[in-house]
């Protein structure tokens, strides 16, 4: 299912001359000590090459390793033994949120205040039913995530919009070379695993990428919404998480247009259970580990206030290096920009209230 060819380069081979040799001046022999010793220095074009190559197959391998030894969370320990390093980080931290540590730029409290929510009529408490599964639970905060997201207006060239409607963020197509490769991490298939039996539901609601204005650049960054049927621990992270961002990784080093790119950091929105969220933001180092930072686990429960943090990193702006440059896409291919259906509360604000009181 996963099968990569890693590519070995076949080597020079020389022969021995059998004619007399006579001594060769020193300079000369210098020099070929010199060859001898090690390569030139490696050009940007190679050195690019060669940290695909091992980002590839830390991708392949973590996603072999999760699929070898499944099991629902991992400890840090665990992470360490499959490749990666984990960090934590406060995404509302505004130092962090100004640093290049930062990969994925928030909307500022600032620029969320210019529109104005317009759907008021969620309860600010919720009691979450004892027979509703973990699962149901996860997707409950995905729909009042779609509804904050809509709810938000302002007027913006004669016209009311919504974030939703002037997001730059749109769904990866299914035409989308990004699937050629196999995605069974992000659609939660557990064929394949050692216990699948022990592992929680999870899916990737959401797999986005950035289409710049121009609608001929694709930027490498990813961004994904995952629902995963469990609880979460502070120290730990789920195998569902693990696999949607190595997956998600191996798709976009897989695709030819990205093949200039040897950087592709992923932002993701964790929901799960009993009404819970985190924010998770990864991208290889040269070294082949895969760096993830955690931000704290987040509680809908008792109150929605924090949902307007999540609002403003689904609607973050990717922040670029030398590393992650965008991609133009051919003239005669342009990417097609999704246009956002018109804000589904205009005529429906009665329906989603009841709807609200029923999920919560």
């Amino acid at each position: 299912m996963w099968g990569y060819s890693n590519g070995l380069y076949p080597g020079s081979t020389s022969q021995l001359s059998s004619r007399p040799t006579t001594s060769a001046p020193s300079s000369v022999i210098s020099t070929m000590a010199s060859s001898l010793v090690g390569p030139s220095p490696v050009g940007p074009a190679r050195e690019r090459v060669r940290l695909r190559d091992t980002y590839k197959q830390a991708a392949l391998s973590i996603i072999e390793s999760l699929q070898s030894r499944s099991k629902p969370t991992y400890t840090h320990t665990d992470l360490a033994q499959f490749g990666f390093s984990v960090q934590s980080f406060d995404p509302e931290d505004p130092e962090f949120t100004d640093s290049e540590a930062c990969l994925f730029q928030p909307l500022t409290p600032e620029e969320l205040e210019e529109f104005e929510d317009t759907f008021n009529e969620f309860p600010q408490t919720y009691s979450v039913p004892e027979h509703c599964r973990m699962w149901d639970r996860a997707s409950q905060i995905s729909f009042c995530l779609e509804i904050f997201e809509s709810s938000y207006k302002k007027e913006m060239h004669e016209d009311t919009v919504s974030i939703r409607d002037v997001s730059y963020w749109d769904n990866i197509k299914a035409e989308d070379s990004f699937h050629d490769t196999g995605d069974g991490m992000l659609l939660g298939v557990t064929i394949g695993h050692s216990t699948p039996q022990t592992l929680p539901m999870w899916h990737t609601d959401s797999t986005c990428q950035w289409l710049d204005e121009n609608l001929k650049t694709t930027r490498p960054h990813i961004k994904l919404v995952t629902l995963t049927g469990a609880e979460a621990k502070e120290n730990e992270l789920l195998h569902g998480e693990l696999g949607s961002i190595s997956n998600a990784i191996y798709c976009r080093l897989n695709q030819p247009e990205f093949e200039t790119t040897s950087i592709f950091p992923v932002l993701m929105l964790s929901l799960f259970g009993p009404r819970h969220g985190r924010l998770l933001q990864a991208k290889f180092h040269n070294s082949g580990t895969l760096n993830v930072q955690s931000s704290p686990i987040y509680n809908f429960v008792d109150s929605n206030e924090k949902m307007k943090l999540f609002v403003r990193y689904n609607n973050c702006k990717p922040r670029d290096s030398k590393e992650s440059e965008p991609v133009l896409i051919a003239e005669d291919s342009p990417a097609p920009r999704v246009q956002h259906p018109a804000s589904l509360l205009e005529s429906n604000k009665g329906t989603l209230s009841l709807v609200a009181e029923i999920a919560f």
